[in-house]
């Protein structure tokens, strides 16, 4: 649905972490708010539990709505980017990480009746990718690749010519945190079990919380991680690396990397190698002219982790793409937490 650039919209950012809004005119935003995202479950909880999870989920967007109205009534659109399968009408996957695996999808229309207003919703990276794909910076550009490291792990494909992102009806492309990359009988899985050795469980930023957690535990000695930064860190949080959640953990250690902590940044190689290991074949085949990096875990940490990606790939790309070509496609986003509430009030404005 196209909204008229002179419109006020609700923009609703829903992360794994958390959710953020705002108000779109057209141009920019204003009444930026943030807060904890509601998330019980992994996915492949029991339907019963699911269902009742994303009733709370909408129940919660209903009381976003209305207290953005209560001081603005003119907000006439609500434009919601949501993290995981999206597809081209903005129905919602029945399996997502927030409420587990529901018995059906979610329509937009069915949030649209619930909300009282016309809804547009698309996938969290396509909407990151909108707001990059429409930046001045990469007009010469032909394709931009967005890739996003927070807590969850994603890319999207955007064609700057034709303003679009390039994506299939379900919306199934650039889901790569799903791309197998530990096919071991010992492969992380997920609460369910549904998912094994997937991208995500070791790239992302709870990925490579699991992996701090795992070497921590497993061999403390050997790895350095009893005299290490992190643990410090979060001891003086009041937690222990065998209890602690794993987005405590993700917040010392982008933390700890940044601080030097040889163990912290071990930790991050190799969570770095395994998304090398996908994203090398994922850039051969998207002939991107420019990589874009957005996300907490990737923006928290900065210039080094661009540049640790830049070396993998380089390892892999020998032949193909020259590492001082690389060091030019790959950049960092900005790291203002807007990327998708921007690219979700332009998304809604494009009318696709």
């Amino acid at each position: 649905m196209t909204v008229p650039t002179s419109r006020l919209v609700l923009t609703i950012d829903v992360g794994y972490t958390y959710t953020r809004t705002a108000v779109w005119d057209g141009a920019k935003l204003s009444q930026y708010r943030k807060a904890s995202t509601t998330r019980d479950h992994s996915v492949g909880i029991a339907n019963t539990d699911a269902t009742l999870l994303r009733e709370r989920w909408l129940d919660r967007l209903v009381q976003e709505v209305q207290f953005a109205r209560g001081g603005l009534p003119d907000i006439d659109h609500v434009a919601i980017s949501f993290p995981g399968l999206v597809d081209s009408q903005g129905t919602i996957d029945a399996e997502t990480a927030l409420w587990g695996r529901a018995p059906d999808r979610l329509p937009a229309s069915v949030i649209s009746g619930r909300l009282g207003l016309p809804v547009t919703v698309v996938n969290d990276l396509a909407a990151a990718a909108t707001r990059y794909g429409a930046d001045p910076t990469y007009a010469n550009c032909s394709y931009l690749l967005l890739v996003g490291v927070g807590s969850g792990i994603g890319s999207k494909l955007y064609d700057i010519r034709q303003q679009r992102v390039l994506m299939d009806p379900r919306g199934r492309n650039g889901e790569i945190g799903l791309a197998v990359v530990d096919p071991s009988p010992s492969a992380a899985t997920t609460e369910s079990g549904r998912l094994r050795g997937a991208l995500g469980l070791y790239a992302s930023g709870i990925g490579a919380a699991r992996l701090a957690q795992f070497r921590a535990v497993a061999e403390p000695l050997a790895r350095g991680y009893s005299g290490s930064r992190l643990r410090d860190l979060l001891a003086k949080r009041n937690l222990v690396m065998e209890s602690a959640r794993h987005s405590d953990i993700s917040a010392a250690l982008v933390e700890a990397v940044r601080e030097g902590d040889p163990f912290s940044q071990a930790i991050l190689a190799e969570a770095i190698e395994y998304l090398a290991s996908v994203l090398h074949t994922v850039l051969l085949f998207s002939a991107a002219d420019v990589l874009v990096l957005n996300g907490g875990f990737a923006l928290g940490i900065g210039p080094l982790y661009r540049d640790m990606l830049v070396e993998r790939l380089a390892d892999r790309h020998r032949i193909l793409y020259p590492r001082e070509e690389l060091d030019q496609i790959v950049r960092l986003g900005e790291a203002d937490d807007l990327d998708s509430l921007i690219g979700v009030g332009r998304r809604s404005q494009l009318g696709y």
